[in-house]
């Protein structure tokens, strides 16, 4: 494959301007497309070790297509004319659509759980449909990375501040979707700081959280 050709391909499936609708193909071709891989066949080395070579680079590649699975699935929610209307306006910016492609493939790879995949494709839909800029959608792609889905819930009662265990709300500010408002003077296991969520963060709860299954439902 050319350098460049996985980024083109993507946006193609994602944009598709061609009135057939490749996301659903995408969506189920996706896993089993790279487990038949032939060139796992072909790993030059012997033995044990090269079962467990090809065994670790189809996990990983099976993990990546589900991730995948998971982002275009979500995407199709999107109607087709907008993910024309996408296509349309990027079709003669070539580096836009390049970058774009590489930024959603690399954080789809690092992605520590699946369940993140679909929240990706949620900020890519906002800025498919251009409620936010080229900025604003890698800050709340890289949010999407940093943060547990868990604690992204807490967003939604943090309108006002609220006491949280510092590596949940530390985490949450470093990701930029809040705010530290009080820290105590005297530091105690019982004790706890207040954070409060940022403008950032209610541009993410409104784009990716909001319909979110919760834990405790």
């Amino acid at each position: 494959m050319r350098d460049g050709d996985l980024e083109g391909s993507f946006l193609t499936v994602i944009g598709d301007a061609g009135g057939k609708d490749l996301v659903e193909d995408a969506a189920e071709f996706a896993l089993d497309s790279v487990l038949k891989d032939e060139v796992l066949k072909d790993i030059p080395v012997v033995g044990v070790v090269a079962k467990m070579y090809s065994t670790a680079v189809a996990v990983q590649g099976y993990l990546f297509a589900k991730k995948v699975k998971k982002f275009l699935t979500e995407f199709r929610a999107i109607p087709l004319h907008e993910r024309e209307a996408f296509a349309n306006r990027t079709s003669k910016d070539k580096d836009l659509r390049d970058r774009l492609a590489e930024i959603l493939l690399n954080i789809l790879n690092k992605l520590d759980d699946s369940l993140k995949a679909p929240l990706l494709a949620r900020a890519f839909a906002g800025y498919v449909r251009e409620e936010f800029d080229f900025s604003t959608l890698q800050r709340l792609a890289a949010a999407v990375d940093r943060c547990f889905v868990s604690d992204l819930q807490l967003l939604e009662s943090m309108s006002a501040p609220r006491a949280l265990d510092g590596y949940v709300g530390d985490l949450l500010v470093s990701a930029g979707l809040a705010n530290v408002v009080s820290i105590p003077a005297i530091r105690a296991s019982d004790t706890k700081s207040t954070y409060i969520i940022s403008h950032l963060g209610e541009l993410f709860l409104q784009v990716v959280v909001k319909g979110l299954p919760r834990d405790d439902q």
